[in-house]
This record gives structure tokens, C-alpha cells and sequence, in this order.
């Protein structure tokens, strides 16, 4: 009887060492799920940081692929107004030549008339 008790006595020993033992593994059980859950978050967070810089990235390009079309765009209507203004220089230099050429025509008229009223007094006298 008393080997069984010690027997007994020594299994309830090894019971409760082997229950706390497993209480250990059930805590340690428990802060690796939460590590692991942490872990998972963090991941989904880089995952999510990672592709706000891809989208960030896109609209970088967007906006270079944008700004080249709108610098090519403003050399062309540079390129543009210069030729209007030379046009516009051309257009008044021909207005002004063609202003000389009539003031030169109105002087020549004129001096016609003269000479056409002097050969008439010089027919009356």
C-alpha cells in the first residue's frame, strides 16, 4: 500500500508538472499566434505602403510623360508665334511699301495736274 502510494503520489507529481509544463506550451502557444498575428499585420501594412509608392510612382511618371507633352506642346506654339511675327514684320514692311508707293503716286498726280494747269494758262495766253 504505501509503494502505491508513492506511486501514486510520484504520478501526481508528474500530473501536475507535466499540466504546467503544457499550461507553459498553451502561453507560449499563444504568444507565438499573437506574433505571428502581428507579424501578418505588418506585412499587409508594408504590402499596403509598397503599393502606395507603386501608384505613387505611376502618377510620377504620368505626371513627366504630362510635362514633357506640355514643354513639346509650348515649343511648338513658340515656334508658331515667332513665324507669326516675322509674318506680321513682312506684312508691315509691305504695308509701308505700299504706302510710299502711293504717296509717291499722289505726289506724281499731283505734279501732272500742275503741269496740265500750267500747259492750260500758257494755251490761253
Amino acid at each position: 500500500q504505501q509503494r502505491t502510494e508513492v506511486l501514486l503520489h510520484a504520478a501526481r507529481r508528474e500530473l501536475h508538472e507535466e499540466t504546467a509544463r503544457a499550461s507553459e506550451v498553451a502561453v507560449e502557444t499563444v504568444r507565438a499566434e499573437q506574433l505571428l498575428h502581428a507579424a501578418r499585420r505588418e506585412l499587409q501594412e508594408e504590402k499596403a505602403r509598397e503599393h502606395e509608392v507603386q501608384i505613387a510612382f505611376a502618377e510620377q511618371q504620368r505626371t513627366e510623360v504630362l510635362l514633357h507633352a506640355a514643354r513639346r506642346e509650348l515649343h511648338e506654339e513658340t515656334a508658331r508665334a515667332s513665324e507669326v511675327a516675322v509674318e506680321t514684320v513682312r506684312a508691315e514692311q509691305l504695308l509701308h511699301a505700299a504706302r510710299r508707293e502711293l504717296q509717291e503716286e499722289k505726289a506724281r498726280e499731283h505734279e501732272v495736274q500742275i503741269a496740265f494747269a500750267e500747259q492750260q494758262r500758257t494755251e490761253v495766253l
